[in-house]
């Protein structure tokens, strides 16, 4: 029957029932447990009373004797213990009111035997005979001796293979949760994944607490298979929140780095631990049964702590149980904070990409813009794409797209170089094939062999038009008013950087008033399986049925050409829309520097022209808002940055500008000075100054059209 099964459990109640009732009328084994304790299998009795009587005696018994005699003295000495007879000298204290049971039981005689398997006695059998005439003798016993080898060898060859199958579990386990926790680098992803590994196979409870960096202690995941509970435990750590101070538990272990292991959690217990009714009855209301606690530390730092908790299973931990929790935990720690590394290093990267990409897109009458950008988030992708949107000195506008080669901090920092190096010779005003030539001859001098694509185009919102390179980048796609979409590619060449002859051009494209011009980078369009192609294909599609707002077109692009959260590259987009000019007003604001001036002449004469003004009109309006502008520059500020403002409107037939800063005006000085405000009073009418402590507005009316 024991060569049947290598079933550790099965094989202990195997063997406290197999010499009942040939043998015995009643027999116990107790095993040696790896803490020295004694795990006790009986084989029962018929009357449960009897069956509780007799381990109240055993009970009694090992209280009055200790280890000089009975199961425990056996064991520490290898020695039997024959009683022949023990109906006229019971070898327990029978109290008062038992002697009738005790009478019931009617004991005759009892052997106990140490059970021995491979020279190491793992325990002691115990016999009881309650029979007329089964009085154990030296036959007896050596028959008893038989069986306890027997038993022992089979309880001894179930333990050895229980304890292999448990090591060969947990050691799949553990490559298993190592497998797990490697495979995300996201932190709340990491512990939750390690909570719900835990659950049910090690605990039927599991929470994972962390340390802040300012010593707060918080709670990143708790599980348990019924999601009810996990809300029930979630509010009682609201109400009830973790004391920092706490002597034991989940604070003592952070602190000290030190395990805590409670096999059995007793009322008493909570009742000593918890000072508060309520908070006692929550806890009871989760059913404790066992509980052990291990830190988590990784790189010689305690991160937190892993707590495992027995419930309704009325389950127990054992030392070995927390060996076990240890080493996982270690790998856990281990995943934790190559997660925050990451996370850390994840936020330097993005909060250094996005510093270098522009806070604010121009404010220029006439243009809409949108952009997006959105950083990778598998990894540490991070770092490579940019936008930019340049207001030119001649009034046009600079729209850049780019991506460099790579990924991470190196990355980011590379594309601030292309960044800040394109915009440079933007502002020089050679045009778009001269900026782009220049910045593939600038990638000479950087050390290593940095790469980027990007399309570079300026917008003369004049006449409309948009001249551009393409430089190896995905094509710019063009959204007609009633919805039509046509990629834009160009001549095209090679990335910057690649060679260092590449020969630039720049191709013309017309944009008219509510045509909505798309750039992006590739991040929106690759996916694996599919081409390039088939990702620009599906992002015209995308595009053509995006909504007519140009903020909820880039939203509605993103959303629905990349709906998946978990990015493996940055995703930018850059939006424009040339829409038609208000005629009626006109409003600007510019930075108080001489540069903005020819910017506020063309924006300033695209907005008239959409006015009744004349030619002669527009161009002695325009002269006239550019003195007072200039007076405002040079007078109201000095050389602190600063701002100001220019309004205009049609009221009538006259057109009316207001030019407003925010400083003080200081009085001409030199010689031939002072002669703009004369020019703005022969070129207009009523003009008026107004002065005050909060700055100087200059009001300028002039007649158009027929009535001038």
């Amino acid at each position: 029957m024991l060569a049947q099964t290598l079933d550790y459990e099965r094989t202990l109640a195997d063997v406290a029932q197999l010499a009942v009732p040939e043998f015995a009328d009643w027999c116990a084994a107790d095993i040696v447990q790896p803490d020295g304790s004694l795990r006790q299998i009986t084989s029962g009795h018929p009357d449960p009373r009897m069956e509780d009587l007799l381990m109240e005696l055993r009970r009694r018994y090992r209280q009055e004797h200790g280890a000089s005699e009975g199961a425990m003295h056996v064991i520490a000495t290898g020695e039997s213990e024959l009683k022949a007879d023990v109906r006229n000298a019971p070898r327990i204290t029978i109290e008062s009111g038992e002697e009738s049971d005790y009478e019931a039981l009617s004991p005759r005689s009892y052997m106990i035997v140490p059970m021995v398997a491979r020279g190491r006695t793992i325990g002691a059998l115990t016999f009881l005979s309650t029979r007329e005439g089964l009085h154990y003798g030296p036959a007896d016993l050596d028959f008893a001796h038989h069986l306890a080898r027997r038993f022992g060898l089979a309880a001894d060859n179930a333990r050895l293979y229980n304890e292999a199958e448990l090591a060969r579990e947990r050691l799949t386990f553990l490559a298993r949760a190592s497998e797990l926790m490697a495979a995300s680098l996201d932190l709340e992803q990491t512990l939750q994944q390690v909570a719900y590994l835990l659950v049910p196979r090690l605990g039927d409870w599991c929470g994972i607490e962390l340390v802040d960096d300012d010593g707060t202690i918080h709670n990143a995941a708790t599980a348990h298979v019924d999601p009810e509970k996990v809300k029930f435990a979630d509010e009682m750590r609201r109400r009830f929140p973790v004391d920092p101070d706490s002597p034991t538990g989940v604070p003592n272990v952070i602190r000290t780095g030190k395990s805590e292991l409670y096999p059995e959690i007793t009322d008493e217990m909570l009742t000593a631990g918890i000072e508060d009714e309520e908070q006692l009855a929550m806890a009871r209301e989760l059913g404790l049964s066992s509980l052990l606690i291990v830190p988590l530390i990784a790189r010689a730092r305690t991160l937190g702590a892993l707590t495992l908790v027995h419930a309704e299973s009325g389950r127990r931990y054992e030392e070995e149980d927390l060996r076990f929790a240890e080493d996982l935990a270690r790998r856990a720690a281990v995943a934790v904070d190559n997660a925050r590394l990451y996370t850390r290093e994840h936020r330097a990267v993005v909060t250094l990409q996005q510093s270098l990409l522009p806070r604010q897109l121009p404010d220029i009458p006439g243009m809409q813009f949108a952009a997006r950008y959105l950083p990778a988030t598998s990894e540490v992708d991070v770092g490579g794409d940019w936008y930019d949107a340049i207001a030119l000195a001649d009034g046009n506008v600079g729209l850049v797209i780019g991506d460099v080669a790579g990924h991470g901090l190196e990355a980011a920092a590379v594309m601030g170089q292309f960044r800040n190096a394109l915009r440079a010779y933007a502002l020089d005003g050679a045009g778009p094939a001269a900026a782009v030539d220049r910045l593939n001859r600038l990638t000479r001098t950087f050390e290593q062999n940095d790469m980027a694509t990007l399309v570079y185009g300026e917008f003369d919102s004049t006449v409309n038009s948009l001249r551009f390179v393409r430089a190896g980048h995905p094509p710019p796609l063009v959204r007609a008013p009633d919805g039509t979409v046509t990629g834009v590619n160009g001549r095209g060449s090679l990335p910057v950087g690649v060679a260092h002859n590449s020969q630039y051009e720049a191709d013309t494209l017309e944009l008219a008033p509510n045509t909505t011009l798309l750039l992006y980078t590739d991040g929106l369009v690759e996916r694996r399986g599919e081409t390039l192609e088939d990702g620009i294909a599906r992002l015209e599609r995308v595009l053509s049925g995006a909504p007519s707002s140009l903020e909820e077109l880039c939203d509605h692009v993103i959303e629905t050409a990349a709906p998946d959260p978990d990015r493996a590259d940055d995703i930018a987009v850059l939006a424009l829309r040339p829409v038609p000019v208000d005629a009626t007003a006109f409003r600007t604001s510019l930075r108080a520097e001489p540069g903005e001036l020819s910017r506020l002449r063309r924006m300033l004469m695209r907005w008239l022209r959409a006015t009744p003004a004349s030619a002669q009109e527009i161009y002695d309006i325009t002269i006239a808002c550019g003195e007072a502008s200039a007076n405002a520059i040079e007078h109201a500020y000095g050389a602190r940055p600063a701002s100001f403002e220019v309004e205009g409107s049609v009221e009538g037939d006259s057109i009316v500008l207001r030019v407003r800063d925010y400083g003080s005006w200081r009085a001409p000085r030199g010689q031939h000075r002072g002669r703009g405000l004369k020019l703005i009073d022969a070129l207009m009418q009523d003009v008026r100054i107004d002065r005050g402590d909060e700055g100087t507005e200059i009001c300028m009316r002039r007649q158009i059209g027929s009535q001038a």
